[in-house]
């Protein structure tokens, strides 16, 4: 396990650890001292690069532990990052609990001290109610008036969050506190018996691709007529290699649709078969002369579309408003993929959207309402975490994704909407607020 000497180390011990994937900047090392009478072994965090908020920063920053969800990690990964990180461990798959988020990766070795049965992640961190062993995650008990709101709303709208595992969530989705960790395992089916959240946004799958067991098993937790809108792999959008820091070279499965069948499409179809939704492909912020021009993008975007195959809805994020013009919409109509309409301080603004991409010529309406004009992601996840009430209401957005989503019922289109938590400050209530502004309005319409 973590040689003794490691397990002195504070928190504040810093590391670079070079070139990997994910990119990683830095490995924090030590036994957390607000955790370790509880868990008394040690812990540590892996910090991501900041080009994973696509930002041009390489900041170091730490994250509360408290906001790290559990992913699937390579432990040869692990291993050389505490290598080139100069942290002597030995990693025992078998003896480790990892979590993380986009942000970093939480290592806790319970090595032979952790008790029988034990849940390492309750009573980890101070603010995390415990959670008696074994208890069920279910959900909270939905209002009358909610109810009614999901009874009123066209079975034709989807709407659902980025991700499920949210501790500040209890009463509003769940029926009692519970640990990230814990939610992250066992929240995702009491999410799905929320009335009015019938999808839910895979994130992790745009840092790295899943297996099909991995979303058999996410399948298997929802009803029949829940959809996931899955992001693809950030490998097919980025056109320098995103798993590196610094200089960065030339991605080569940039717009690969080969890549994109065998690592994305077929574990996905294969393991979510009918509950798949949209696809998305999310661009990062790409200054045109990096990729010879718009149109040049627009020409390799068009083909990398046009090989895909038939059947799923394929939706196209941008990070770049250059490349929003009428070009952008005629590949897409002709490719028969969706523009995926973004409320985000780097794109142009919805209203602008809709007048380039109509939503009443879109296969199947996507929105992502993602973060309010004037914050950056970190200053919003800190102003609004645990996430657990509006802070900053945001009505213009709220009646401008309204009114999209009447544009395409009026179409006869189907609709996903996806909400972030640093959109207003919580994404469900902000879901449950645009729910009831569609219900009035399409109630109200002669």
């Amino acid at each position: 396990m973590i040689p003794a000497a490691h397990q002195r180390l504070t928190k504040n011990h810093r590391f670079v650890a070079g070139d990997l994937n994910p990119p990683i900047l830095t490995v924090v090392g030590g036994v957390q001292p607000e955790c370790s009478e509880s868990l008394g072994r040690p812990v540590y965090e892996l910090l991501f690069s900041e080009f994973l908020k696509e930002t041009p920063e390489l900041s170091l920053r730490r994250i509360p532990l408290l906001e790290i969800h559990e992913v699937d990690l390579d432990s040869a990964l692990l291993e050389e990052a505490f290598r080139l990180a100069h942290v002597g461990v030995v990693l025992d798959a078998e003896n480790l609990d990892i979590h993380a988020d986009e942000d970093s990766v939480l290592i806790v070795d319970r090595g032979s001290a952790s008790p029988p049965d034990m849940d390492l992640q309750l009573g980890l961190f101070p603010d995390d109610t415990p959670v008696a062993t074994g208890a069920p995650v279910g959900p909270a008990p939905v209002p009358d008036s909610l109810r009614r709101v999901a009874e009123g709303l066209s079975r034709s709208v989807r709407l659902g969050t980025s991700s499920w595992s949210f501790p500040g969530w209890d009463g509003l989705v769940y029926d009692r506190a519970a640990s990230q960790n814990r939610l992250a395992r066992h929240g995702l089916g009491a999410y799905a018996m929320h009335p009015l959240l019938r999808t839910v946004g895979l994130d992790r799958t745009y840092y790295r691709s899943i297996d099909e067991e991995t979303y058999r098993r996410y399948a298997e937790a929802v009803p029949r007529d829940f959809r996931f809108l899955v992001k693809a792999d950030r490998l097919l959008t980025s056109p320098t290699d995103p798993d590196r820091f610094g200089a960065r070279g030339v991605n080569p499965h940039f717009l690969d649709p080969r890549r994109a069948v065998d690592e994305v499409l077929t574990p996905m179809l294969e393991g979510l078969t009918s509950k798949v939704g949209p696809i998305l492909f999310q661009f990062p912020p790409i200054p045109p002369n990096l990729i010879g021009g718009v149109r040049r993008f627009h020409d390799r975007l068009y083909r990398f579309l046009d090989a895909l195959p038939d059947g799923p809805t394929y939706a196209v994020e941008l990070r770049t408003p250059e490349f929003l013009n009428d070009e952008y919409a005629t590949l897409l109509q002709a490719t028969g993929a969706a523009h995926c309409y973004t409320v985000h301080p780097a794109m142009a603004p919805l209203e602008k959207q809709k007048e380039v991409v109509s939503p009443f010529y879109q296969p199947t309406l996507v929105i992502r309402w993602m973060l309010r004009a004037g914050l950056k992601y970190q200053v919003a996840k800190e102003r609004y975490q645990p996430f657990d009430r509006i802070v900053d209401e945001d009505p213009t957005s709220r009646d401008a994704i309204a009114r999209t989503v009447l544009d395409a019922l009026i179409a006869e289109r189907q609709v996903f909407v996806i909400a972030n938590n640093k959109a207003e400050g919580s994404a469900p209530l902000s879901l449950f607020r645009l729910a009831e502004r569609v219900t009035h309005w399409t109630t109200d319409a002669p």
